[in-house]
């Protein structure tokens, strides 16, 4: 349920003073939409935002100047109403491009917490699967090893591991001495990294690309739309 104070608080309120809307029917009921409004007052996005909520039990996202979040109390309640930060003498362009969340962005930046709430499907999913794997030399995992793990002849996986990114795994290390990394944690390349000690085959499938499959026999990653990458011998 979306909105759980403001519906039993301020939706109330607004339905007493606005009890029929014209073309409320117009509003999709799924799918993405815009409501363009005249900025009369202080409340005209509560009234907006109670006729949505009240109607379609629909997340509603604003453009605020961004002086409303200067302060610690109503920076909270903005973010808390999904409003977007708007610096005014620059425009609304640039505060639509950084609010899209970009995965990529999290990834270099390292944003645990963006990558953790992006990712939340995905971290319940493999927790009810085998964390790791050895064939044939190679060391298939969800995720990457940490520096100290690599000498661990009884692995032990924490919540971190999910969250490595490529740069932070030793790539051209083997597992002890050993095993090259076959990891499929989110990559947004468009073809597999292949080192020495280790393989990426996840390039982004969560996000509308690819992944990538490891074939030990062939010596070969098969992307999902077909694509083959060979791997050196020297790989090994």
């Amino acid at each position: 349920m979306v909105y759980l104070i403001p519906k039993l608080t301020i939706i109330p309120v607004v339905k007493l003073y606005f009890r029929k809307i014209n073309g409320i029917e117009n509003i999709p009921k799924k799918g993405t939409f815009i409501a363009a409004a005249n900025h009369a007052s202080y409340i005209d996005h509560l009234i907006i935002a109670g006729s949505i909520i009240s109607n379609f039990n629909r997340k509603v996202h604003f453009l605020a100047k961004k002086e409303h979040f200067d302060n610690p109390l109503k920076a909270a309640w903005h973010t808390y109403a999904g409003a977007i930060p708007l610096d005014r003498q620059k425009g609304g362009k640039e505060a639509l491009q950084n609010y899209t969340e970009d995965v990529q962005q999290a990834l270099d930046e390292n944003n645990i917490t963006l990558l953790q709430k992006t990712l939340q499907p995905y971290v319940q999913l493999i927790a009810k699967t085998k964390d790791w794997h050895i064939v044939d030399g190679y060391l298939a995992l969800h995720a990457g090893l940490l520096e100290e793990q690599y000498t661990q002849k009884r692995l032990v996986f924490q919540e971190r591991n999910f969250f490595l990114r490529p740069q932070e795994i030793p790539q051209k290390k083997k597992y002890l001495n050993q095993c090259v990394l076959v990891a499929g944690h989110t990559y947004m390349g468009d073809s597999p990294t292949i080192e020495k000690g280790y393989i990426n085959i996840d390039l982004g499938a969560g996000y509308g690309k690819h992944i990538g499959a490891l074939s030990v026999t062939e010596h070969k990653i098969i992307r999902s739309d077909g694509t083959a990458f060979y791997i050196d011998s020297s790989t090994k």
